[in-house]
């Protein structure tokens, strides 16, 4: 009777209103106890489900709880409160003054605080910076990393996890003069962190090297990978060995296998360690059982790519031989020789690799005729390259973006511009074609590795004699396979030889071309290295120092997905760029040419893209 005046006087009575919300909340409650019990369940065959977890009202509550806040041991409630972001953002405004940290920390101990908030971690970095010691802090952060890290351990772990790049290197380099032992978990973070840049490798060997000594240091698998790495990269080969060797007396609670040999191996051949890295791998080889062979094969692979990357024809033919007193060689390493001999001695003494192939009673693949093409291209041989063609065509080898990025590499090698804006003009006309069909067939797009399909010559007839010399006869072919043309090393490589070759105009215009055609290919992706490109071009032309900004907002964009590692590997190189650094810039001849007008036009998102204007030579 009460409750229908109330109702019909348009109001609600207190008592009522607290009833109703308990009774939406328990009804709130026992929804989501429903849901949980599902997702930790197993359905059965027989329609019967075997419960993984026993879960009641009190321990999913104590599990949203422990999800969605935390809030300092003395003030657990029985809610569930988040902190604002207007809270959240007050709290870090006044953690950033000396004067007003105090504050903050009052304010911190009586307010809960959501689970990825980075409160806690500013708190922690700004204390340590005021010379403040607060144990409400550090408790906090040892409930949420763990009990094991030290303070040193949570400072860095509140580095990386802030991104202060400055102070995380700052903090690395005191712990080299003044070692302190770190838990496993933070070294994956700090060494996975300066992985970027040869300078961060660099300061990684330092760390690592001081961390060896110190009484309990027990790193991870992780940890040792990480480490050798970084050492490889910042030629410290005497660390990884003494790693590599203290893995082996066992020292620490990793197991020496695969994982750290086949990175020792690779890494040892491309430094020029090449007799240490046979050694290593002739120590461990084995061919007793297939799993054994199969791990002794991949080694030796493994030392062939590597070798085949320095172009050491001689090592590489020499471990062959070797190869050959005990196994078959396999195909990857014929193709690493064959591209190693053909970049080395060009076409004729590739064709007698691919001899011995046939006598070992194997096929040709498609992959070993491509690395042909390509070291004979990369050796500017373009008559032998016409050769290496017309080979592939009788082998029944449809072109792809690698016959694109040999035709690149040879006009380049050859300093021809005409060719490389021919080559340019194919690519973009392929794009085009992408961009017209629809969205869902740009999915079905051909990496590599296809044969001639139905629209292609059918057996029996003569093949299309395709010389790299006629750029216009690939491109109809390539759009009607839909092959992957703009592959992201067709691009660096297209980038490097106009800045190289060609005018800024021409090295704009490329560009403004290319960006044109993001959002409507969906496959066009811009990678970290063919921003290195660019800047490299710009540099050669005496206008990164000019550009840097733009290229650099262009690199951060959200849209390249790059992580912060890769943005911090573009900065780096564009500074060693705009220093001049020989490792960066290759000596260009360079064609003295003012920059365009229109450059500024690339940043506008209605630029459209005319190819009557794209390297009118």
């Amino acid at each position: 009777m009460a409750i229908g005046k109330a109702q019909r006087r348009g109001r609600v009575t207190p008592r009522f209103k607290t009833q109703f919300e308990g009774l939406l909340s328990r009804i709130y409650v026992q929804s989501m106890v429903s849901e949980y019990r599902q997702l930790t369940t197993i359905r059965l065959p027989s329609q019967r489900t075997l419960p993984l977890l026993p879960v009641t009202i009190l321990t999913l509550g104590v599990r949203m709880h422990s999800l969605l806040t935390f809030t300092p041991p003395e003030q657990v409630t029985s809610a569930v409160p988040l902190l604002t972001q207007r809270s959240e953002t007050r709290l870090l405004r006044l953690a950033s003054q000396a004067a007003t940290i105090r504050r903050a920390l009052r304010e911190f101990r009586t307010q809960p605080l959501p689970l990825q908030s980075t409160v806690p971690w500013v708190l922690l970095a700004r204390c340590h910076d005021f010379g403040i010691t607060d144990t409400a802090v550090v408790a906090t952060a040892r409930a949420l990393r763990g009990p094991e890290p030290g303070l040193p351990g949570l400072l860095l772990y509140a580095y990386v996890r802030l991104g202060w790049d400055r102070e995380l290197r700052a903090a690395v380099d005191t712990l080299c003069v003044e070692p302190e032992r770190l838990d496993a978990a933070t070294l994956v973070c700090v060494l996975a962190e300066l992985q970027g840049t040869l300078a961060d490798r660099a300061l990684a060997s330092r760390f690592w090297a001081a961390q060896l000594d110190l009484k309990g240091f027990a790193p991870s698998q992780a940890c040792v990978q990480l480490a050798v790495r970084a050492a490889l990269h910042s030629d410290n080969i005497k660390l990884a060995i003494v790693t590599y060797e203290r893995v082996l007396q066992g020292q620490w609670p990793v197991a020496s296998g695969f994982w750290l040999e086949k990175l020792l191996v690779y890494g040892l051949a491309l430094k020029g360690l090449v007799s240490e890295a046979l050694e290593l791998v002739s120590a461990t080889a084995r061919t007793d059982s297939a799993a054994a062979a199969l791990r002794t094969a991949h080694l030796y692979e493994l030392l062939l790519r590597a070798l085949s990357c320095k172009r050491r024809v001689d090592e590489a033919m020499a471990v062959m031989s070797h190869v050959r007193t005990f196994m078959r060689p396999t195909l990857a390493m014929y193709s690493s020789v064959a591209g190693a001999v053909a970049a080395a001695r060009g076409w004729s003494a590739a064709q007698e690799v691919l001899a011995q192939i046939n006598d070992d009673g194997l096929t040709v693949p498609d992959v070993v005729w491509k690395r042909v093409l390509l070291g004979v291209a990369r050796c500017g041989r373009i008559n032998e390259c016409n050769d290496v063609l017309s080979a592939m065509t009788a082998a029944g080898i449809s072109p792809s973006y690698v016959t694109v990025q040999a035709a690149v590499d040879v006009y380049a090698e050859n300093g021809n511009i005409e060719m490389l804006a021919r080559w340019a003009r194919v690519v973009l006309d392929a794009l085009a074609a992408q961009a017209r069909v629809p969205w869902m067939r740009q999915r079905a797009v051909r990496i590599d590795g296809a044969r001639f399909c139905v629209s292609d010559p059918v057996v029996g007839e003569a093949m299309p004699d395709l010389a790299l010399n006629r750029p216009g006869e690939f491109t109809q072919g390539l759009i009607d396979r839909n092959e992957l043309v703009w592959h992201r090393s067709v691009l660096v490589s297209l980038v490097s030889a106009v800045g190289r070759h060609g005018s800024a105009e021409q090295v704009v215009r490329l560009w403004e071309a290319l960006c044109s055609f993001r959002g409507r290919v969906r496959s066009l992706r811009f990678s970290p290295q063919l921003y290195m490109a660019l800047a490299r071009a710009l540099a050669w032309h005496g206008l990164l120092s000019r550009y840097e900004p733009l290229v650099l907002a262009w690199a951060r964009d959200s849209a390249n997905g790059f992580s912060h590692c890769q943005l911090g590997e573009i900065g780096h190189f564009v500074s060693r760029c705009r220093g001049g650094e020989r490792g960066a810039l290759t000596p260009p001849r360079i064609r003295q040419a003012e920059f365009p007008r229109h450059y500024q036009e690339m940043t506008k998102s209605d630029s459209i893209w005319d190819p009557t204007r794209i390297f009118n030579c």
